[in-house]
């Protein structure tokens, strides 16, 4: 038996063990999401345009309350912007991507007892329920939630394939990489201390604490257009650094924030003389859910996105669909 054929036999080997849930401890799930942001296209009111999410996920996760170690999840995914109008100047970006990610939790967490876990779900039901809390039970709901929060450190680590695209699929490349991912507790505690200045927050929110993604990617070869064949560039290598935070405000307003760097090492021609090596983008959400699959939302998003890397930035008004 050969070498190369060896290999392949182990690591399908590996991939199934991984994915079958441990008898006693885990269980493994399969997770369907999707987010639609319905809104106007950029300069054209007349036009529909859809930014979109779709997640499908694989995941092992743990049954008891304070999981340590390493956990195996695979994602595929599709995300990016579509206007059905190429007339329309918006950001010329879709994506899928496929992961095989891990996640290893911080040992000596220190899970809620069971009177705890019983206590808390009562005191957050309520509160969400709109129910008045006693100044005692206030303190104890935040007391519980802080907890929580405290006891999911962790960082993650993924292999990851890339589909970039424009919206009209006219120009697309194939990306490969490396990432890991981890908390960044005192940039989140900073903001939340701004976001609880603007105004009271529920005592059982749980703000998103802020996530920052490091990835390492190569860009494959990419061919020209058979009629423009000097669209052709060569591969490269790209670092990708992003961050992502969400929080709440004046008690009913959903504040989400994400950012993306990239930095393409030995960047093709055509890049450099548009000086395209550094390259980011931002977007900002204010959302008021009117139910747990609905919100409207104001969004504003500014920067520039694989494949083609244009400047472009908008503010739009419009509707969240989403199913969790």
């Amino acid at each position: 038996m050969s070498r190369s054929r060896l290999f392949l036999m182990l690591l399908c080997g590996y991939c199934v063990a991984i994915a079958q849930p441990r008898a006693s401890q885990d269980t493994v799930t399969r997770i369907f999401s999707y987010t639609l942001e319905l809104r106007e296209a950029a300069e054209k009111g007349d036009i529909l345009g859809v930014d979109f999410d779709l997640r499908y996920e694989v995941a092992r996760q743990s049954k008891i309350q304070s999981p340590q170690g390493h956990h195996f999840n695979f994602n595929l995914s599709a995300t990016g912007f579509q206007d059905f109008d190429r007339a329309v100047e918006e950001f010329d970006h879709m994506r899928a991507e496929a992961v095989l990610s891990g996640r290893y939790y911080r040992a000596g967490l220190k899970p809620l007892d069971p009177f705890q876990q019983v206590r808390y779900g009562e005191l957050f039901e309520r509160d969400g329920k709109g129910d008045s809390l006693t100044a005692a039970e206030e303190s104890d709901l935040k007391g519980l939630a802080a907890k929580l929060r405290n006891n999911r450190r962790y960082f993650s680590y993924d292999a990851h394939y890339r589909y970039e695209t424009t919206q009209d699929l006219s120009v697309k490349q194939h990306v490969v990489g490396v990432a890991l991912a981890g908390e960044a507790p005192l940039l989140h505690d900073l903001l939340d201390i701004l976001a609880e200045a603007l105004g009271p927050r529920y005592p059982g929110f749980k703000p998103q604490p802020v996530r920052v993604y490091l990835g390492v990617d190569y860009v494959a070869k990419r061919k020209g257009d058979s009629k423009k064949p000097e669209t052709e560039i060569r591969g490269y290598p790209r670092a990708r650094l992003e961050a992502a935070w969400k929080t709440l405000l004046l008690d009913e307003i959903v504040l989400r924030t994400t950012w993306e760097a990239q930095y393409l090492f030995d960047a093709p021609a055509d890049f450099k003389i548009a000086n395209r090596e550094f390259n980011s983008f931002f977007q900002l959400w204010l959302e008021r859910p009117l139910s747990h699959k609905f919100g409207v939302l104001a969004k504003y998003a500014e920067g520039r996105l694989p494949p083609l890397y244009v400047n472009t930035s908008e503010g739009k008004i419009g509707f969240r669909i989403s199913l969790d």
